[in-house]
């Protein structure tokens, strides 16, 4: 991080200025990335040591804020910026805004003052926030388009969240019923109507016990000689016939196999960060290809499995 001094700041005439030291890797790093924590929250509140303090970054997530306000009696900024536009004249008007009320008043009438509803320290602003959150249980609304193939009024969970230029969120939807996956698709934010119930990780759970990104190791017995011996990670796809799909890289493939074929190797790859850039081919309904869709991944029910 010292290198910005050297290499950023005569760029834009800046001074040479304090940087943050970042700690070596401990124990505490997994779990908090199991927890959806990110690596410099803990780091930047230490060196903050409850001085006024904001954070301006494009991975920022809702378990930041809480930690933040939990653990950090001083005003605290937690602005999440889009990484493919990077600062905008908006993002520095919202800054200036903040220090200038924040210069006076004490953290818990700042944050109320800056985003009505916060009743803590971490003053919560920056980019638009969706509306539902993973696992919310929605009710599909009653556009033409989506009465006609009849999934008005059905209910399904919200699975992952994704941010498309605008902003504009877009929610993946999972049925509640196992094999019913009538309802499972992309909706817009419009499309859905709140229920104020929320579904249980318990629901999405999968066959045997096993755990979304374990790491496992194929029985030597199994039929598909291909497959027998390998190791490879839990990839969260499962079938009603109970089976699980694993990712192999040696074959650079997913395979389904059955549990009973199937043993933990004690070790499970980390959670992936929130806010994320991605994509995926854009197909119309008669099965062409559109082109490519890009968004931010905000947040995902692998997260929380």
């Amino acid at each position: 991080m010292a290198d910005a001094n050297e290499a950023i700041a005569p760029r834009i005439g800046l001074p040479k200025l304090p940087v943050v030291i970042w700690p070596e890797p401990s124990d505490t790093d997994e779990q908090d990335e199991r927890n959806g924590l990110h690596w410099k929250t803990r780091a930047l509140i230490a060196w903050a040591a409850g001085r006024p303090f904001a954070w301006v970054d494009d991975e920022i997530a809702d378990t930041d804020r809480a930690w933040v306000s939990a653990h950090h009696p001083g005003h605290a900024l937690l602005y999440r910026v889009d990484p493919r536009q990077g600062l905008t004249d908006a993002d520095y008007t919202a800054l200036a805004e903040w220090l200038h009320r924040t210069r006076d008043t004490p953290p818990s009438e700042a944050a109320r003052e800056f985003e009505p509803g916060t009743t803590c320290g971490c003053d919560t602003v920056g980019m638009a926030e969706p509306r539902f959150e993973i696992l919310d249980i929605v009710q599909i609304g009653d556009q033409p388009r989506l009465a006609v193939p009849g999934l008005t009024g059905q209910r399904g969970a919200i699975t992952q969240i994704r941010e498309h230029p605008g902003p504009r969120f877009r929610y993946s939807v999972r049925s509640l019923v196992d094999d019913d996956d009538e309802i499972g698709g992309l909706y817009s934010e419009e499309d859905l109507l709140p229920t104020g119930e929320r579904a249980s990780p318990a629901l999405f759970a999968l066959p045997g016990g096993f755990r979304i990104r374990e790491i496992v190791q194929v029985s030597a017995t199994y039929e598909d000689p291909k497959v027998a011996g390998r190791t490879g990670v839990v990839d969260g796809t499962y079938t009603g016939e109970g089976g699980i799909g694993i990712r192999i890289e040696e074959l650079d493939e997913s395979v389904i196999v059955h549990p009973q074929f199937l043993t933990p190797t004690g070790d499970r790859l980390p959670a992936p960060h929130a806010g994320r850039a991605a994509s995926s081919t854009q197909v119309s309904a008669d099965g062409q290809i559109r082109g490519q869709a890009s968004y931010i991944i905000v947040d995902e029910i692998s997260r929380y499995l």
